[in-house]
């Protein structure tokens, strides 16, 4: 048995289908086709017009995109402008005509103009410098103020950077006040920041080195590895400076206690744990 053919009438409608989409296919390739680069101007001048025809700018034609170009006799050649532009002033004709040609050539320009700017700067690394002041509370009760200086380059959200750091214990408190000893502590630090905004989150590895003094004859130092996390959050106060306020906490790894003349082993040096509150005036780069 044949299998039915379609009737006539969706044959002829498929037919007249197919035919439209290639009537439009090929209008659109003619009309691109036939839209050369035109120049519409202001004021007849058949030379300028016959200049342009040389360089294959033509007239403006019915339904093709054209520049508008505004033409005036000047006292030593003439002035054109493109649309509202300002007006240049050309010695002649043919180098009216150039310049019309570079606005309605694009083709022609525009490789010429990427070439002349060659290749694309290095991408800027914002630098974020940081001074600051420190108190601090440690876990032998001791009373601590200190100050910072710090410096990361941002590579996206993420900020390494390198923190110093000198911290000062007067002995009012704590084990210092008992034993009547002073302590001085210096530090170094590789960090690490996540940059959220204005909020900044961030882990810092490195050492410090306490010196221990007193009045009694004590006169130590002792230093050990120190693993740190801080939280800032700072508030911009002009285009590339803010006041930033910070919390952070330092874990030293096997502090050993300091020592007197005497062989007393029981005095304040490193403090195991250490929790500081520092306000810093932050800058960066724009």
């Amino acid at each position: 048995m044949k299998p039915a053919r379609p009737p006539i009438r969706s044959r002829a409608a498929a037919v007249i289908g197919w035919a439209c989409i290639g009537a439009v296919i090929v209008s659109g390739s003619a009309s691109a086709r036939t839209c050369p680069p035109s120049a519409t101007l202001s004021a007849p001048m058949p030379e300028l017009r016959e200049a342009l025809a040389r360089r294959g700018v033509a007239d403006p034609a019915p339904g093709c995109p054209s520049i508008a170009v505004r033409v005036e006799a000047g006292a030593a050649g003439l002035r054109v402008a493109q649309g509202e532009g300002p007006f240049q002033p050309v010695p002649d004709v043919d180098t009216a005509a150039l310049l019309i040609e570079t606005w309605v050539r694009a083709d022609l320009i525009d490789p010429l103009l990427a070439a002349r700017r060659g290749p694309p700067p290095p991408p800027v690394r914002p630098i974020t410098l940081d001074v600051g002041i420190d108190g601090a509370a440690t876990n032998d009760i001791g009373s601590w103020i200190g100050a910072r200086v710090e410096g990361c380059i941002a590579l996206g959200w993420i900020c390494p950077g390198v923190r110093l750091r000198g911290l000062y214990d007067p002995g009012l408190t704590g084990q210092s006040a008992a034993k009547d000893v002073w302590r001085v502590g210096l530090g170094a630090m590789a960090t690490g920041d996540i940059l959220l905004g204005d909020l900044r989150l961030g882990i810092g590895v490195g050492v410090d080195v306490v010196r221990t003094d007193g009045q009694a004859g004590v006169e130590d130092a002792s230093g050990a590895p120190l693993f740190e996390a801080r939280i800032g959050y700072a508030v911009p106060i002009a285009e590339t400076w803010a006041i930033e306020a910070s919390l952070a906490g330092d874990l030293a790894l096997w502090p050993r206690r300091a020592q007197n003349d005497l062989g007393d082993q029981d005095l304040p040096g490193l403090p195991l744990f250490m929790g500081l509150a520092g306000v810093g005036l932050r800058w960066r780069a724009p």
